[in-house]
């Protein structure tokens, strides 16, 4: 596959910068052995609008530079619409955050921004269907369970279109509000904070 271009972005898990190569992407596989990444092989596809719409559910897997997180990857539209807004949601247990950013993303998605010109959608189905679970089970009246520490994964990944026709990718984290006052090596829950564009405090 080719590579396109040797754009540097800075990845919202683990705030490293790295070039984005797409010489080797990856999906996540559910069989009898579990979930795993495999890599994806799009080399014999021909027809642009497949290749297009394969590519569009395809994965990078960060080269991590720093070793302090877990494995992790991320959509490739991480670098079709530039730099995200990273919006963390942060508060003390049971304060009610998790389900407040799970009433938002539902509202936003569907359509309630409408009268601001912003439409809202999934750029990361996989995550989103997790986060999806979720939006179901507050609409059914249910209470969510808690925000688990030292989360080091987004909650969700949307794009953001607005009237003018400018795209904007939008990554919310919820983290634990304990993630904050840990120490030691693997405290790393809440480091997300140092790259994020805005903080949202529930209490």
């Amino acid at each position: 596959m080719t590579t396109p271009g040797t754009k540097r972005v800075q990845c919202p898990i683990c705030l490293e910068s790295f070039a984005w190569r797409e010489d080797a992407l990856y999906r996540r596989v559910v069989d009898e052995s579990g979930a795993r990444w495999v890599k994806a092989d799009l080399s014999g596809i021909t027809s642009e609008v497949k290749r297009k719409d394969r590519r569009a559910r395809c994965y990078v897997k960060c080269p991590n530079p720093g070793k302090e997180n877990q494995e992790h990857y991320l959509p490739v539209s991480h670098r079709d619409h530039g730099d995200p807004i990273v919006i963390g949601m942060i508060g003390r247990h049971a304060s009610g955050k998790t389900h407040l950013l799970t009433a938002m993303i539902h509202e936003a998605l569907r359509g309630d921004l409408r009268h601001h010109g912003l439409t809202f959608e999934p750029a990361d189905e996989l995550r989103h269907a997790a986060f999806q679970r979720e939006i179901d089970q507050l609409m059914r009246g249910n209470k969510l369970n808690a925000t688990k520490d030292l989360r080091e994964e987004f909650a969700t990944y949307l794009l953001v279109r607005t009237a003018s026709g400018t795209t904007r990718p939008i990554v919310f984290f919820d983290v634990a509000g304990e993630d904050f006052v840990q120490s030691g090596p693997r405290s790393l829950g809440g480091q997300f904070v140092l790259g994020a564009t805005a903080l949202m405090f529930v209490d």
